[in-house]
């Protein structure tokens, strides 16, 4: 069959592509949620994502079987993957590409899957999973331990039967009018609620983990405490927080200073779905006065 008799073929068996469809939100029970890290006092943060099947099946439902495809290739050392989906007004073939990441039991195998999926992310499959809100809770006693290969480290035990618990989940739309997550519960296999967040109140969170370790003091002569509140409140309360601050410390509320240094780890928290922009700024805000030069330029990461 020639090129061009395989496009005509093609043509006529993609249906009219509506990018919509893909970037629906996906069903609760098709998300996956696994142990991202856990303190030495239990406190453990929960990560929700994709597999690659996931992926496969969406554009399956959009697209019909067969009517798109996948590509790796290697640049600079590095896995890539590219899906190709066919746009008929063009009459060609349209790409998006995304680098994976190693797992740590398959290399290769995992840089496959993870570049897919980022791929796929750029098509809009899973992309409200960065809506998702920070997943911290109080794990008991008997479910995480030391690891015995890194005793400074915690590991969950076989009494944490995460993949057994049950989660609901309701959507809203924020102001821009994207899917926004309005209530989450997570059920164990007990059906006791462990987690339960509510847009603007959240029950049994665990204590904000540090973005950074808090650099050293520094002096802003363009800025005063007047013009920030630390914590985002009003300029009373930030004085106040200053004031208690510098009581416990004995030196003044420090500025945060080091955005170029650290650009490169907070847009890889945010593109891995770890964290997003509002956790980082309200980290900060809880250590630091940030410029609002600075908070713009960490917003911007996540657009």
């Amino acid at each position: 069959m020639t090129n061009e008799a395989a496009k005509a073929t093609v043509q006529n068996l993609v249906p009219t592509l509506n990018l919509s469809d893909l970037r629906k939100v996906l069903p609760i029970n098709r998300v996956e949620f696994r142990i991202q890290t856990i303190s030495k006092a239990g406190n453990a943060r929960i990560l929700a994502y994709k597999d690659a099947r996931v992926d496969m099946d969406r554009l399956d439902e959009v697209l019909g079987v067969g009517n798109w495809q996948r590509k790796h290739e290697t640049i600079d050392g590095n896995l890539y993957c590219s899906v190709g989906i066919w746009n008929r007004e063009l009459n060609q073939w349209v790409w998006v590409q995304d680098v994976g990441t190693e797992s740590q039991t398959e290399a290769e195998k995992g840089q496959a899957s993870d570049s897919f999926k980022r791929a796929c992310f750029n098509l809009g499959i899973g992309r409200e999973l960065y809506s998702y809100p920070v997943i911290q809770l109080k794990l008991k006693d008997n479910e995480f331990e030391p690891d015995p290969k890194k005793p400074e480290k915690m590991r969950q035990t076989w009494n944490l039967k995460l993949r057994q618990w049950s989660w609901d989940i309701r959507w809203g739309t924020d102001e821009s009018g994207r899917p926004e997550v309005t209530s989450l519960l997570g059920y164990d296999e007990k059906g006791v609620i462990r987690f339960n967040f509510s847009l603007g109140h959240q029950t049994n969170k665990a204590p904000k983990k540090e973005v950074l370790e808090p650099p050293a003091n520094s002096d802003d002569p363009q800025e005063s405490l007047n013009e920030q509140a630390p914590h985002g409140g009003t300029t009373q309360s930030a004085k106040q927080q200053a004031r208690e601050y510098e009581q416990a410390t004995g030196g003044p509320w420090p500025w945060y200073n080091d955005f170029d240094k650290h650009r490169d780890t907070f847009y890889d928290k945010i593109a891995d779905g770890e964290l997003t922009v509002e956790d980082i700024l309200d980290d900060l805000k809880s250590r630091h006065r940030i410029s609002k030069a600075v908070e713009t330029k960490i917003r911007n990461l996540g657009k």
